[in-house]
């Protein structure tokens, strides 16, 4: 029988609110220490609300109001 590696592949998706531009929480400068993906991999994602983004496109600020999966 063959084998195969798996692997997981985790986003974290939002739409900024001034300029519509889809930003990846995960894999993006927002994942400072992997604290995004601890909170998302513990099932933690209640911490993530109210967490202040900045758009890399407009640069305006937004914060997480909820997340969904």
């Amino acid at each position: 029988m063959k084998t195969a590696i798996t692997y997981v592949d985790i986003s974290l998706n939002c739409c900024c609110p001034h300029c519509d531009v889809d930003v990846d929480l995960i894999n993006g400068d927002y994942n400072d220490c992997d604290e995004l993906l601890g909170l998302i991999t513990t099932n933690k994602w209640d911490n993530l609300k109210g967490e202040e983004v900045q758009c890399p496109e407009c640069q305006e600020m937004f914060k997480i109001e909820d997340v969904r999966v």
